[in-house]
């Protein structure tokens, strides 16, 4: 709570993301209100009644500071209709309900299920969060984002070089720079990809406004609707890590990386003769 406040305090700061399964976030609106917060709230039927964890988050949403709550739908026992059950009981409420996929086994959902998971959010949403293939992708990660660990080291993002330490002194990038990785495993994902329109700027918030007027839509809006069971499967198949990709294509794993590092390079160069800087 400390820490939260003093970054609610400082000028430099005007936009503070907050994850949390809701258990004192009406502590938090009380105590700590500012329209500088915006919270993500997580459902966890199995730790919290549906009751009591509306209850919670009814205060943060009256006060202003709940973008959405988010729910992670698990291969096993899922089930469209207590799905969309869910979804209209926040509706009701004005509250946006994600529904999300499980990072740890995409490809263990069946074809219909994996369907109704995708159709609740526009296209692009759905492609960038499931293959969020990055290599030679510019990313701002480090200029506008960065990952903190418990001891307080700072990294551009959990796959990368350190850039300081929290409690002594960070060096931040000048610039966006191209990802040298074929797939990015970061928590934000495609949020800080220049290709992404508004990387870095207000996501969470951009994401709930579009995803909404996305399901308003629906069923006219289901883009699903027009794919073949293949191109679900595309669409859900995880990307490769370097080792894999080594592996398929039976080549050295220190001379695949040397192409990604080329690759990126290129790319760099590419920017840099647009006058792609993007310090923020």
């Amino acid at each position: 709570m400390e820490f939260l406040r003093l970054l609610v305090e400082c000028d430099r700061v005007d936009y503070i993301r907050v994850d949390s399964n809701g258990s004192t976030v009406d502590r938090l609106a009380g105590e700590l209100w500012s329209p500088k917060i915006h919270l993500m709230c997580t459902f966890h039927p199995s730790q919290v009644t549906l009751d009591k964890f509306l209850e919670r988050v009814d205060v943060t949403q009256q006060a202003g500071m709940l973008d959405m709550v988010n729910f992670v739908a698990v291969p096993r026992g899922y089930n469209k209709s207590e799905i969309d059950r869910l979804v209209r009981a926040f509706a009701e409420r004005g509250i946006f309900m994600n529904v999300a996929y499980d990072f740890f086994q995409p490809g263990e959902y069946r074809l219909a299920d994996m369907r109704h998971l995708l159709s609740l959010r526009t296209r692009r949403d759905a492609e960038f969060t499931l293959k969020c293939e990055t290599l030679g992708e510019v990313c701002a990660a480090g200029v506008s984002y960065v990952e903190i660990e418990l001891d307080g080291s700072v990294r551009r993002c959990r796959q990368t070089r350190t850039l300081g330490n929290l409690f002594e002194h960070v060096d931040l990038l000048g610039q966006a720079e191209p990802c040298t990785f074929p797939t990015c495993n970061c928590i934000e994902r495609y949020t800080q990809l220049l290709s992404w329109r508004g990387a870095g700027d207000r996501h969470l918030t951009q994401y709930v406004s579009r995803n909404r007027e996305h399901r308003r839509g629906l069923p006219e809006t289901d883009w699903t609707a027009e794919l073949g069971d293949g191109s679900i499967q595309q669409i859900v198949k995880p990307p490769l890590s370097v080792r894999a990709q080594a592996l398929e294509l039976k080549v050295p794993l220190s001379k695949l990386r040397r192409r990604a590092v080329r690759k990126a390079a290129k790319v760099a160069r590419g920017v840099a003769g647009r006058g792609g800087k993007t310090t923020r």
